[in-house]
């Protein structure tokens, strides 16, 4: 049974079941003298059963077996007879000839790694640009679809041929303007597909003055300037569908005044075209044509050209960079740099470094050659001698301070710093920070007739030196101070007081929170303190606008109160002490000498007077800092004639007098008040003669006393002059005062912000 259980697995599905039959019917029969008996027969056929069994089974697997290698060979098969059966490839369509290349990779941009900002420029940085300028154009892609539609219109009525197309063909539903008639000639040569019939009808109505516009499901056709109105409006980069239309272009990289110039000589005469600068939007109204010509102009042209731009920045050793452009315009000549589109050259001061822009590399690499050659030093001996012309500073001071930092400096370190006996060592800073290298010895000599320097040293520690002179010498800071000092009748509303009028007085809106001891939240003594510290006999400081304080001194001015006794106004230099007296002088007699001499002879009389200065005497020297922050030091002194005392043959000097540290922002004013002074003046009157006699002249007239009170304000606005046009700024406002030939006494506080650039009445400089 084993070997024939392994002959039906090795056998085929139909003979495989033969053979395997003849056997088994030949073992039932091999003895036939040989009686059985049933129990053998059924033990026969039930092994018979069994084998059958297992046949089958095997039977099964095969067929599946079988079927899995059918199925793989039949798709086999018919894939290598699609392969042969492929046309040559000389039987193409055209039309696949016709489509567009893709779009050319662009190239990586090469540029040099990032460097930190506090790095020094050494060497070259290079980046090349694409040099493309503009997108090439694509291909327009031409429909091949079968058509089967053939249109014949010769010299026909318009209203049958649009009968013809939206209502046998297109199946469209549509609008024909009263206005709108005439014939049109419209002839096919070859069937148009259904997507090719639009455009072509579009054309032909444009020939006669049509216009054909979609919209909310209707088609209308009416003469061109009425379609303009109701044009639907569609958005640059999407489908561009059929007839009259305004398409909106966004532009990225290109201005619209730019592609205006590009736009408008490749449009036809009839379509239109509209910018808008604020959005930097391009409309055009036109045909689906029209608009699609537009669209690939801007989409051509719409680029970021600075990625086209190759751009190196080149480190200068021994020559300016502004020098060496001139002289490199010189040898590339003026053809190449007469149009700034091919090649830029820009010195960069502060980096002693040429910048080199232009749209084609080579230009960059001829320019990088020029730029090692011409960027040589003079070879000598000894130093250079080299003279520095002064600009804006003090020649001498100036050579003072380069020679603390650069006199008989060289390369080599400064020595280590030593131990004092006794002490011990630490492992912390033990070295002092050198000064700037410098190869050699160096002298640094000012010329003070002509605000020069004379500069000994070679080329390489001359930079050193220059770039050091550029930063120190600059425009001075100046400021303008308007002071003004003010006296002001106390009586009615301002009796206690400017302090006491504002803080009670004006309106609830109006701001008084300036009227403190310089804004510190104080104590009422600490206040005082600090008060008389500042400014002695003043008691508070006010910092503010001058349109508050003007509200406060216009109102004691319209009541005739308000007394000015000097309103100077003086510019001085940053750092820098100025005066101004304004007065008379008045002689005093310090003494007297009589000389009897002989007798019988006249007395001789010696007298001895000295000049005392009275009026108002102001002293003020500013510093400014970088936030803008003057800080004045202040000297005010005001010196009044009083009155003369009986037996005293000078008068009384009243003398106030301010002196003060103050800090205020530039443009705002410092009011300092509070000093008050009563004043007593007694006034005799009555019948005349009698009321002048002794003992009984009270009898014949009246003595009247008048007290009355004046504070002195001082009121100073400093403004910080940084630049010409300040300078100018503030020359133009004085000149708009003199022309005022009357000013009331508040006028003074009118004082506009100095402005950063001139206006355009302003007047300038010739240079």
């Amino acid at each position: 049974m084993a070997s024939r259980h392994d002959s039906v697995r090795s056998c085929g599905t139909g003979a495989g079941r033969k053979a395997t039959n003849a056997p088994v019917a030949q073992t039932a029969t091999q003895s036939p003298g040989h009686t059985q008996t049933p129990e053998k027969l059924k033990a026969v056929d039930s092994q018979k059963e069994s084998l059958y069994q297992e046949e089958q089974q095997q039977e099964v697997i095969v067929i599946r077996r079988s079927k899995i290698v059918v199925f793989c060979l039949t798709v086999f098969t018919l894939s290598s007879c699609q392969t042969l059966t492929e046309k040559p490839a000389d039987k193409i369509p055209l039309e696949l000839l016709k489509v567009p290349p893709p779009p050319p990779k662009e190239p990586e941009e090469i540029a040099p790694p990032e460097k930190p900002a506090t790095q020094p420029l050494s060497e070259a940085e290079i980046t090349l640009g694409r040099g493309a300028l503009i997108r090439p154009p694509q291909l327009r892609q031409v429909s091949r679809k079968p058509g089967k539609y053939t249109l014949n219109f010769d010299d026909a009525d318009l209203s049958e041929v649009l009968k013809v197309i939206f209502g046998d063909i297109l199946k469209q539903n549509y609008i024909l303007s009263p206005k709108a008639g005439g014939k049109i000639s419209l002839q096919t040569t070859r069937p148009l597909h259904r997507d090719e019939i639009l455009p072509a009808l579009e054309m032909a109505l444009r020939t006669n003055g049509l216009a054909l516009v979609q919209k909310d499901g209707f088609y209308w056709i009416g003469a061109a300037n009425e379609a303009r109105p109701g044009a639907p409006l569609t958005l640059g980069g999407t489908r561009l569908p059929s007839g009259f239309q305004i398409r909106i272009f966004p532009l990225r990289y290109v201005g619209v005044a730019s592609m205006q110039k590009v736009l408008e000589p490749l449009l036809s005469p009839k379509a239109i075209l509209h910018v808008d600068e604020v959005r930097n939007l391009l409309m055009v109204a036109g045909t689906a044509e029209e608009l699609a010509s537009a669209e690939e102009v801007v989409r051509t042209f719409d680029i970021n050209y600075l990625k086209g731009m190759s751009v190196g920045l080149f480190p200068l050793k021994n020559m300016d960079a502004e020098t060496l452009a001139e002289d490199l315009k010189k040898a590339l000549g003026e053809k190449v740099l007469q149009d700034t589109s091919l090649l830029r050259l820009v010195p960069i001061k502060r980096l002693n470094a040429l910048m080199v822009i232009t749209t084609q590399p080579e230009y960059l690499e001829l320019a990088q050659k020029w730029i090692k050659r011409l960027d040589r030093a003079i070879v000598e001996e000894a130093g250079t001698i080299h003279v520095y012309r002064v600009q804006n500073v003090d020649a001498v001071k100036l050579a003072e301070t380069l020679n603390q930092i650069f006199a008989g400096k060289t390369g080599k370190k400064p020595p280590a710093a030593k131990v004092a006996p006794g002490l011990k060592k630490a492992k912390v800073g033990n070295r002092t920070q050198p000064t700037p290298k410098l190869k050699g010895e160096i002298r640094i000599i000012a010329d003070e007739p002509n605000n020069s320097l004379i500069i000994i040293a070679d080329q390489e520690d001359y930079r050193a030196i220059e770039r050091v002179l550029k930063q120190l010498d600059k425009l001075p800071l100046q400021v303008l101070i308007d002071a003004s000092i003010i006296e002001v009748t106390l009586s009615d509303d301002l009796q206690y007081g400017l302090e006491w009028f504002a803080q009670n007085k004006l309106p609830k809106d109006f701001s008084v929170t300036g009227f403190s001891s310089q804004g510190l939240d104080l104590t009422e003594a600490a206040k005082g303190a600090l008060l008389n510290t500042l400014a002695p006999g003043f008691t508070y400081v006010w910092q503010s606008k001058s349109q508050d304080i003007g509200v406060i001194l216009r109102a004691a001015a319209e009541k005739g109160k308000l007394n000015v006794i000097s309103s100077p106004s003086l510019m001085v230099l940053n750092n820098h002490e100025a005066t101004i007296i304004v007065g008379e002088q008045i002689s005093l007699r310090t003494s007297e000498v009589v000389n009897t001499g002989t007798a019988g002879a006249n007395p001789l009389v010696t007298q001895t007077f000295q000049q005392r200065d009275t009026g108002v005497q102001l002293k003020i020297k500013p510093r400014v800092n970088a936030g803008g922050l003057v800080i004045m030091e202040l000297d005010q002194k005001v010196d009044d004639i009083g009155r003369r005392l009986e037996g005293n043959p000078n008068p009384n000097i009243i003398q106030r007098q301010i002196q003060s540290t103050v800090a205020v922002k530039s443009g705002d004013t410092l009011v300092l008040g509070g000093l008050i002074k009563d004043n007593r003046n007694v006034t005799r009157t009555g019948i005349p003669f009698l009321y002048k006699l002794p003992v009984i002249g009270h009898l014949f007239g009246t003595t009247q006393e008048n007290i009355s009170r004046t504070e002195l304000v001082v009121l100073i606005t400093p403004r910080v002059v940084e630049s010409r046009h300040d300078a100018y700024a503030v020359t133009n406002e004085f000149r708009m005062r003199l022309k005022e030939l009357y000013q009331t006494p508040d006028q003074y506080l009118r004082q506009p912000a100095v402005k950063s650039k001139p206006d355009a009445e302003m007047s300038r400089p010739d240079s």
